[in-house]
């Protein structure tokens, strides 16, 4: 019998990691070019490994809400949840009625809205 112990899971770990580092910066690079463009992409993997963390220590857990959360982290800055002038923000995080998939779609929303109203030119989403 064949028996998998966690140091032969950590290679497939880490490939998962890159694949998803890759699809969330062609998305960053896609869909919010004014805010990604004067960041590397080395710039860009640390800000999403990033957000991943901060991402999940808020319950978001799939791809597609930690992306959702990394959007707004890339909009409004690292942190962003915890800046006075978001308090949105924490309002949408403890939401116990809200999803994940709905809180991080809400959090994406806003935060290109919020985005979009401090940077009426230039480097808009």
């Amino acid at each position: 019998m064949f028996t998998i112990r966690e140091g032969h899971l950590e290679p497939f770990a880490r490939q998962a990691m890159s694949r998803f580092e890759a699809r969330a910066l062609k998305h960053l690079r896609d869909d919010l070019p004014g805010p990604t463009t004067a960041m590397t992409d080395d710039q860009l993997r640390q800000v999403i490994r990033t957000g991943l963390g901060q991402a999940r220590s808020h319950g978001l857990l799939s791809e597609r809400e930690a992306v959702g959360f990394i959007d707004a982290v890339v909009l409004l800055g690292p942190g962003f949840e915890d800046a006075p002038e978001n308090g949105w923000a924490r309002q949408i995080l403890k939401d116990r009625k809200l999803s994940p998939d709905e809180k991080a779609r809400w959090l994406a929303m806003t935060a290109a809205e919020q985005h979009s109203s401090r940077h009426p030119r230039g480097d808009r989403a």
